[in-house]
């Protein structure tokens, strides 16, 4: 009699576990290897990665000083890689937001682990582009071996583990987020998804997987928030599970240590931004709004659909049609697929709830909990789906992007993909002609899911020009202005959100200093001493404005033509009667470079700025991001909101806030205002009064002004918003000292 466990080459060991009840209890089965073998499949499968990644993307036809994507928050990225380049790491970029230096763990993403991953690289090559392409290639490695390893350990053999690990490497998702996105990569996901899997499967796993899971779990914490959320919530989902089933003392104990080591690791790594609030103040409110939950949630004909930029005639109509049909809410949540192969293993997981002989949780291993994960994933980030609800109660939508639980649920596809393989090889045999069959399968998958790096391969062209004219005039500055200057961006954008201005993408302004390692930019206008250096600048003539920028120590003005609708909204003519002609215009037109050291200083002016001690405005809960027209820079507040005025000078100061206040109607209703001890009550209508109100400010201390507003909420069709009153050119100014004492 032949059994079938002898035509393999791989062996299965079954261990026994005796539970505090005295009862024994079996551990997972785990496939076992040869180490040889181990390694030579983790070989073959960077292999793999490498011939795929080089095809897919191009590489050998790419500079790779040139970033992959050189566009909107790959910006962002690419400051803390020249951070973490000039400083060693990524809390302080001090080439940007000159006169001071960018606070970027103001912003909490916080991708420590990620980072470290980029100093790492930066060991080796200290060119920004370079060093953020490298890792996010390395992403995919160390993805692809994660996942190897964490799917091994569920009985399911290593070669086709290999297969099934580099295809959710690969998953069409990396590709879409790439560089833009990169602290989005998902190499932690295989286990707090594994973990979260044998929570609710209930069953035993090996010593050293459980300590390489917890491990995972707590690294996890020092990844971006998201993961570390996302990754709570399937904890979450799981015990709920293991609840339904009938809870055990240590699948409670497995699953509270789980979710305390990522809390705690969390909170450690999102405490440098906490801290920098307490004592520097948050520099932005919050722009995310309830309804972005809604906008941003997952859609099953997403997860089904092939990927963006498919070359297949039949799925590049699909595409077509889909466009087409003009579905509502479509944004990033589109970028939510999972390939033709691993979407087979989501609808193996869907059927498996339906197949009464699938239900026996003992024949069936882990597929029914992985399943029951899934479908509660899905309910959770689905287009009004769970997170609509709880977003609501709690009134909070710091995580609104649901979508991004795409890479748990292609997780759970691609554990269903390998039990369905397993049992085929023992209950058919035929290992050989099933792992041909596999590799086949495997390579279709790669094809498919690999059709989505086109949306980068295309703009590569594009994005070379860019660099290349950005770059230019980079060298320009350093070669024939100053080596070691400040240069003031015009036109101001803003930060963090920036949906572009004019014809200026978002985050242009940040393209300059990727090619630069002396100077120092002006953007971005994050801190609130920064914004309030900023301030005055938008109220001053070009004159006044050049003496203010001198005062500031900057010898440079970088103007972005793209910024502007016209020629005579452009500020350029003004200032080349102020400072002459300019030094240099890029070839393409776009940038305009003047030299401003040649203009006198005037001493007066420059003591009455001080503008190195501002006064910052910190905008509190209640109030939205800053908005603008031609004529006024705004903000629409709730009822409720508040703001805190910053003193950055070592003197107590006596400071005026100044702002027009324009309610919804024309009917007056009051506006309270408090701090500092002072009440005013004025009433607002249409025709934006001005009001005034003094404070006074110790020496680099903080002031709370509180805002409340009795009338009614101005109703704006498709605005989910809650608007009630808006603040106008909010300003501040100190009163001089003869003033102060009258």
């Amino acid at each position: 009699m032949t059994d079938r466990s002898t035509n393999t080459r791989s062996q299965t060991s079954l261990n026994t576990s005796v539970t505090e009840d005295g009862t024994s209890r079996h551990l997972i089965p785990q496939t076992y290897a040869p180490r040889r073998t181990l390694v030579a499949l983790h070989v073959v499968q960077a292999l793999i990665l490498a011939v795929s990644l080089t095809i897919a993307l191009d590489l050998l036809h790419k500079d790779m000083l040139v970033p992959f994507n050189f566009n909107g928050d790959t910006i962002y990225t690419l400051s803390n890689t020249t951070a973490v380049i000039q400083t060693g790491w990524y809390w302080w970029n001090p080439t940007l937001s000159a006169p001071f230096a960018l606070p970027l763990i103001a912003f909490p993403s916080n991708p420590s682990l990620d980072l470290f991953l980029v100093w790492v690289v930066s060991r080796f090559t200290i060119a920004p582009g370079m060093v953020t392409n490298v890792t996010w290639l390395l992403f995919f490695f160390v993805c692809a071996a994660v996942s190897f390893y964490c799917l091994r350990q569920f009985r399911i053999p290593p070669f086709l583990s290999m297969l099934l690990g580099t295809l959710y490497a690969l998953l069409p998702f990396a590709f879409y987020r790439n560089i833009s996105h990169m602290y989005l990569s998902f190499y932690l996901v295989p286990f707090v998804s594994s973990q979260a899997l044998v929570i609710a499967g209930q069953q035993h796993v090996t010593k050293r997987f459980r300590c390489a899971m917890l491990v995972g779990c707590s690294l996890l914490g020092f990844n971006y928030p998201y993961n570390a959320f996302f990754g709570l919530l399937t904890l979450a989902g799981a015990l709920f599970i293991a609840v339904m089933r009938g809870l055990r003392r240590q699948t409670i104990q497995a699953a509270a240590l789980t979710m305390a080591l990522i809390g705690a690791t969390t909170l450690i790594n999102l405490s440098p931004s906490l801290y920098y609030w307490h004592y520097s103040g948050k520099p932005f409110a919050s722009y995310k709004l309830l309804s972005d939950v809604e906008t941003y949630g997952l859609k099953l004909r997403h997860l089904l659909s092939p990927p963006i930029g498919h070359t297949f005639s039949p799925f590049t109509a699909w595409l077509r049609e889909e466009q087409a049909a003009q579905f509502p809410l479509e944004n990033e949540n589109a970028t939510a697929r999972l390939g033709i192969v691993i979407a087979v293993g989501f609808l193996v997981l869907l059927v498996s709830l339906y197949s009464p002989r699938l239900l026996n949780w003992q024949d069936s291993d882990y597929l029914v909990p992985a399943a029951l994960l899934t479908i509660l994933l899905f309910l959770i980030a689905t287009v009004g789906g769970v997170a609509s609800l709880y977003s609501l109660l709690l009134q909070s939508a710091d995580i609104r992007t649901y979508n991004r639980l795409i890479v748990f649920i292609a997780y759970y596809s691609v554990f269903a993909l390998g039990w369905t393989g397993t049992r085929l090889l023992e209950r058919i045999g035929h290992r050989r002609l099933l792992n041909v069959l596999f590799c086949g399968i495997a390579l279709l998958g790669i094809i498919d899911q690999t059709q989505a790096a086109h949306t980068l391969t295309d703009r590569y062209g594009a994005d070379s020009d860019s660099a290349r004219s950005v770059s230019a005039a980079v060298r320009h500055i350093e070669n024939h202005i100053c080596a070691h200057c400040m240069i003031y961006q015009l036109p101001e954008t803003s930060f963090p959100v920036d949906g572009g201005l004019n014809n200026m993408a978002p985050y242009d302004h940040g393209r300059p200093h990727i090619y630069s390692t002396t100077l120092r930019w002006s953007w971005p206008a994050f801190s609130l001493i920064r914004k309030a250096w900023q301030d005055p600048l938008n109220h001053l003539a070009i004159a006044d404005m050049i003496q203010y920028l001198l005062a500031s120590q900057f010898s440079v003005i970088w103007l972005d033509r793209a910024g502007y609708t016209s020629q005579s909204a452009s500020p350029e003519s003004r200032i080349t009667q102020a400072v002459g002609p300019p030094s240099f215009v890029s070839a393409d037109g776009r940038f305009v470079i003047f030299d401003i050291r040649s203009v006198h200083l005037n001493t007066s002016a420059a003591a009455r700025y001080d503008p190195m001690h501002p006064i910052g405005i910190a905008w509190g809960c209640g109030f939205y991001p800053e908005e603008m027209n031609t004529e006024h820079r705004y903000r629409w507040s709730k009822a409720e909101s508040s703001l805190e005025l910053w003193n950055h000078s070592p003197s107590k100061r006596t400071i005026v806030l100044s702002a027009r206040f324009q309610g919804g109607y024309p009917e007056p209703a009051d506006l309270v205002i408090k701090g500092g001890g002072r009440s005013v009550r004025q009433p607002i209508t249409t025709l934006a009064p001005e009001i005034r109100f003094p404070v006074e400010l110790a020496p680099n201390q903080s002031l709370q002004i509180t805002f409340s507003y009795r009338g009614k909420r101005l109703v704006v069709p498709g605005d989910t918003r809650q608007l009630f009153f808006t603040v106008l050119d909010a300003a501040t100014m100190e009163l001089p000292p003869p003033l102060r004492a009258m």
